[in-house]
């Protein structure tokens, strides 16, 4: 199977070809229309030109990318898919919420039997009542905030279908 070079790395420009004409000949044209990166390092540094070369063959790389259009099919896919993770995780929490409301319910109610029935002192009903007030109003609000997002997210699918 044949591969392509991708990178190449040279410790010094004359390490490469002796001939400067050449040389640039490659870097300048030969190796940005290939999409090869050339760098040459001298003394375990990189030149400013080799990185000034690598940055420009990146931002026409880039440029390149971005006209294509399976770029914005991507971008589309990976928007849609965190939309339905979302949405998933939404319903799921809607859903946990409103079995827990109901339940809130069923617990107060027979909350309130056994303090009618004497099994309850009025400070404990009190303590109790509360809490579950408490939290059946948070549960209100998240269950409203759920089904808002989620109307949001079908608006954005309609849209875009």
């Amino acid at each position: 199977m044949f591969g392509y070079v991708s990178t190449i790395i040279v410790k010094e420009l004359s390490r490469f070809d002796r001939q400067y004409d050449m040389v640039g000949c490659y870097t300048v044209t030969y190796f940005p229309d290939m999409s090869v990166r050339f760098i040459a390092a001298n003394d375990n540094s990189i030149r400013s030109d080799a990185i000034e070369q690598l940055g420009l063959l990146e931002l026409r790389r880039l440029a390149k990318y971005l006209e294509n259009k399976k770029f914005a099919e991507l971008l589309s896919e990976k928007t849609n898919a965190d939309m339905i993770a979302e949405q998933e995780l939404l319903e799921q929490s809607l859903s946990t919420s409103l079995y827990r409301s109901e339940n809130l319910t069923n617990i107060f109610s027979k909350l309130y039997e056994d303090h009618v029935n004497g099994k309850l002192s009025d400070e404990m009903f009190m303590e109790l009542s509360h809490k579950y007030v408490v939290e059946r109003m948070e549960l209100k609000d998240r269950i409203q905030d759920c089904r808002e997002r989620l109307a949001k997210i079908g608006e954005n699918e309609a849209k875009q279908g």
